[in-house]
Parts: structure tokens; sequence; C-alpha cells
């Protein structure tokens, strides 16, 4: 005979329950546990809109993500000076119809840079650069917060 490994996802909880009312009620994540060894899983923990654990919500609406990998570039101005930034953080804000216009109208390979150049309100030539340099989970972290403006996320912070 083989060990079975039983794998629970209980996806009707929505709201966690009181140490009482655990004690008195069986749930079928109860019974499974009982039968054996089991695994239980969050579906709504890669939704979009989720803000990392690390984000800051600000006063004013906007958010704040401190990037586990910070980015130094050198950026040259219009004058010919060179000047050293480092991007330890980003602030994200909600978006106004000018950031959408400028979004929708950029090709679609570019989308990405662009919403977060808008949300984090840094010139787009930087955040291309940005962009390319800064550490993959920085990124998906940025993205999500960005979703939260895009769709329609949390107008005032909580």
């Amino acid at each position: 005979m083989t060990n079975k490994q039983i794998l629970a996802v209980d996806i009707d909880e929505t709201k966690p329950t009181s140490a009482a009312t655990a004690s008195t009620s069986t749930t079928a994540l109860d019974l499974v546990e009982e039968a054996g060894p089991s695994v239980v899983v969050d579906e709504d923990a890669d939704l979009a809109g989720g803000l990392p654990p690390r984000a800051v919500t600000n006063a004013d609406g906007s958010i704040t993500l401190p990037l586990r990998h910070p980015v130094t570039l050198q950026i040259k101005s219009s004058s010919g000076g060179v000047r050293s930034e480092t991007y330890d953080k980003l602030t994200f804000n909600r978006f106004v119809g000018a950031d959408l216009r400028a979004i929708q109208s950029t090709a679609k390979d570019s989308q990405g840079t662009v919403i977060l150049a808008r949300s984090a309100r840094i010139r787009e030539a930087v955040m291309a650069v940005l962009y390319d340099r800064m550490d993959g989970a920085d990124i998906m972290d940025a993205i999500k917060i960005a979703e939260v403006f895009l769709g329609g996320g949390r107008t005032k912070p909580e």
C-alpha cells in the first residue's frame, strides 16, 4: 500500500473563523485533516490588485514599493551634465486621462514600461533603462501595484 497525500483547497472560506466557532463547527477541511496530511492553497494569492507585503500605502493614496535590489543609473541632462541616481524605492500614483492616453498610444511591447513610468512619475526614457536593470521580483511587484490603479483599486488609504 502506498502513502497518499490528500490536497484540500477550501474555495468557499472567505472570513477567518474565531476560535469559538472553529471548535464547534466542522468544515470539509477539518475532515480532510483528520484523514491525513493536507495542504491549504490560497487561490486568490496571485490575483491582480493584491499589494506586495512590503508596499506602503501613503496618506495621499500613492503606494511606495521599497525595491529588494536597488538600481543606480547615470543620468545625462540636456545641459550635458551627468548625475548618479539610485532607485531604492518607487512611489506609484493613480492615473489621470493623459496617462491612459499615453499608455494606449504606445506600442504593445512598450506599454509595461510606460505604465510604470506614468504611475511612478518617472520619465519614460529613464524608466526603460531602469526596467531593464530591475530585479524580476521587483518588476512583478511594481506591476501589481500599477494594476491596482488601473483596475479601479483603492482611492484612499484604508
